[in-house]
């Protein structure tokens, strides 16, 4: 459910960005076309993209202060779920040598579990 308060579900975010990710994944650029030559994330030619560029893409449609908030909370969450410490910069996690499209989806599968799996009951 969407909160009143925000127009957005970051569960429902994750969820494109891990679509668009396993739609097609790239390191070392936002986005790049069927060339493998580096693109805007939104070109009608961007056929892969980083995590970031997927976060980015699946923001864009938002106003710019919701926007900014939806990135920084699907960062925030991909932290947190997956243990990486405050200010771990995650465009350099995509961009290790021997990362695979599989550990990048992984990742982003933890973060929508995170926010989806109800906490244990008090």
């Amino acid at each position: 459910m969407t909160n009143p308060t925000k127009p957005y579900n970051i569960a429902e975010r994750l969820e494109s960005v891990k679509k668009i990710v396993a739609s097609g994944w790239t390191q070392q650029h936002y986005a790049r076309d069927e060339k493998g030559i580096q693109t805007f994330i939104h070109d009608d030619e961007a056929t892969c993209w980083c995590i970031m560029g997927a976060i980015y893409k699946t923001a864009n449609d938002l106003r710019s202060q919701a926007r900014h908030m939806c990135t920084a909370e699907m960062v925030g969450v991909l932290r947190e779920a997956n243990g990486w410490e405050e200010g771990y910069h995650i465009p350099t996690w995509n961009d290790e040598p021997g990362r695979t499209q599989e550990e990048v989806i992984a990742a982003i599968e933890t973060a929508i579990e995170f926010v989806t799996v109800p906490g244990p009951s008090a």
